[in-house]
């Protein structure tokens, strides 16, 4: 199971231009009750500020955009270039009367898997590194921590070659992704990244009173 689903994640990533640094997040609540307007309210905005933008339209470096894709059975959320849906702060305001189990990741080598329930952030686990996990359920990630190390192999070389660089990236991030499905139970189809997405736009002035920058 784990093969095939890292398969799917890893065309995924060579697909859309996400290998450099991306938040993928899902949100899951009872009978789909946290809606995508509800979420914007939570981060300050309203469903008015939602813009359609394409996932390969690329952020200025002032932007963060959060696309919004609302599946059958979850809502979920892609931050290029983000992390905002890995920050404790954010994950408790925003896991009111949900769930969100989200992975992050970026070109400093940094890839994050939390989870979140009903106000609380309960795990946050490094799973490039695998150095530390905490949280009182930190235990979340941990039947899938072997496949994780399994393809977490680091060459030097890799960093001398850009082809292989940016296939190790996508291999750690397709797994850190594979994880996520695995908890969370909802899979990321690539027709739900095609055309333009709804889109909130925010910053750093706009977040403040939600976050401090520290928290992200």
């Amino acid at each position: 199971m784990h093969s095939e689903i890292f398969m799917h994640y890893a065309s995924l990533l060579n697909s859309y231009p996400i290998e450099l640094g991306a938040c993928w997040a899902v949100i899951r609540s009872d009978l789909n009750s946290v809606t995508v307007d509800e979420l914007a309210s939570r981060l300050g905005r309203n469903i008015g500020d939602l813009q359609p933008q394409a996932l390969d339209d690329w952020p200025e470096v002032s932007e963060m955009p959060i696309h919004f894709i609302t599946s059958r059975s979850a809502l979920m959320t892609i931050e290029p270039l983000g992390s905002l849906f890995t920050a404790p702060a954010i994950l408790e305001r925003l896991s009111i009367g949900a769930q969100i189990w989200s992975v992050s990741w970026n070109e400093s080598l940094k890839g994050q898997l939390c989870y979140a329930r009903d106000g609380h952030c309960l795990a946050i686990h490094d799973f490039l590194h695998a150095t530390w996990a905490h949280g009182p359920e930190a235990e979340i990630f941990n039947d899938h921590r072997e496949f994780l190390s399994l393809h977490m192999p680091w060459d030097e070389d890799d960093e001398e070659d850009d082809y292989r660089y940016e296939q190790a990236l996508i291999h750690w991030w397709a797994a850190g992704m594979t994880a996520i499905e695995l908890t969370s139970g909802v899979r990321l189809e690539k027709q739900f990244l095609r055309g333009p997405l709804p889109t909130l736009l925010l910053d750093e002035e706009s977040l403040r009173p939600t976050a401090k920058k520290e928290d992200w």
